[in-house]
């Protein structure tokens, strides 16, 4: 065979052997998602491991500090211990098949499991005049969990009382017959406003108010009946 034509083939045979091992001209290099994020002890998360530069992207998944620090899957599905290890911070790590000297990792923190979610608690009207005597529908709208059940108060009385007012445990509150007074030091008295709320009963640190003053209607302090 002359040199004109060993050349080309030699070229060919080069190239043959870049496809063999991976992508010619390329260094293999691997990258682990996701990274940084926290996971809730006892639970799993699926790790991905993306190798380039290599048409063999199979990796071998391992953790540094072993089974104290939870187990991985050959398919990368992690599993967290059952308690928080010392330190929170597990390395996951994936090793190239193709080059063992390759690899990439990611880091994840350990943590307890997830606290309740936030309740909150808002009552509507949030302000309202009512005469004495007189009737008003307060509605109390939580979110956070699905049990909505809240306990009624009239300043901090559960159900009320008959100087303040009562109310039900569906929010229907009844003025009372007077209206209420505080004395002011000075042998005056001021009306005062009396205070609505609503505790949740799936968290008894949640809880929503609304204010109310009680009133006598304009024709009755007049002597006159409603028409």
């Amino acid at each position: 065979m002359n040199r004109a034509c060993l050349v080309p083939l030699l070229a060919a045979v080069m190239v043959l052997a870049g496809c063999k091992n991976g992508t010619a001209g390329q260094v293999v290099a691997v990258a682990v998602t996701p990274t940084g994020v926290n996971i809730v002890v006892a639970t799993t998360q699926q790790m991905t491991a993306t190798v380039t530069g290599t048409f063999n992207t199979a990796v071998t998944w391992s953790i540094a500090g072993g089974s104290a620090n939870g187990t991985i899957t050959a398919s990368g599905v992690y599993t967290a211990p059952a308690t928080v290890p010392a330190p929170a911070q597990v390395t996951v790590t994936a090793t190239s098949h193709k080059d063992p000297t390759k690899s990439g990792s990611a880091t994840l923190t350990i943590t307890t499991a997830a606290g309740p979610p936030h309740i909150t608690v808002a009552v509507s009207p949030g302000a309202v005049s009512v005469a004495n005597y007189g009737t008003q529908q307060f509605t109390a709208i939580v979110s956070g969990t699905a049990n909505t059940g809240v306990t009624w108060q009239v300043n901090g009385t559960t159900g009320g009382s008959q100087t303040v007012g009562f109310i039900s445990a569906s929010g229907s509150y009844v003025a009372p017959g007077n209206v209420p007074t505080t004395s002011d030091g000075k042998g005056n008295v001021t009306a005062t406003t009396l205070t609505i709320t609503a505790i949740s009963q799936a968290d008894l640190t949640a809880s929503g108010s609304s204010t109310v003053m009680i009133v006598i209607p304009l024709s009755a302090s007049f002597g006159f009946s409603p028409i």
